[in-house]
């Protein structure tokens, strides 16, 4: 038996334990809504950036752990007097406080975490 199955929607499965996010390829090119977020547990953030060509963000100082994971197209980072080209799959961690622009050289999509440092207790700052 093929199942064959066209998703058009996201779909977001969370817990107390985890949250599951997937996207289908159409909501990660939806370029008319420039970002979406598609997580915000305990101070952790997930937004989905959709950047037309040569568009610009930044430059961003973000107070807690960044990481950037490209999904489509290139976009061009700066920071830490370095420049990155995150394509599909590519990752960058910045650690808290560090400046970094985005440029997309064409249609791109990108997804931009950011973690806050957590208090002995293992609870993030309020």
């Amino acid at each position: 038996c093929n199942l064959i199955g066209v998703r058009r929607t996201p779909m977001i499965e969370s817990t107390e334990k985890y949250t599951f996010v997937e996207l289908a390829d159409e909501s990660a090119r939806r370029y008319e809504q420039p970002s979406f977020h598609i997580l915000s547990e305990n101070g952790v953030r997930g937004q989905i950036l959709n950047l037309r060509a040569g568009r610009k963000l930044g430059p961003a100082v973000v107070p807690s752990m960044t990481v950037l994971i490209g999904i489509s197209g290139e976009v061009r980072i700066v920071a830490c007097d370095r420049e990155f080209m995150l394509r599909s799959l590519s990752q960058l961690t910045l650690l808290p406080n560090v400046s970094f622009t985005l440029q997309a050289s064409g249609d791109a999509a990108c997804e931009l975490l950011t973690i806050p440092q957590l208090e002995s207790d293992g609870v993030a700052p309020k």
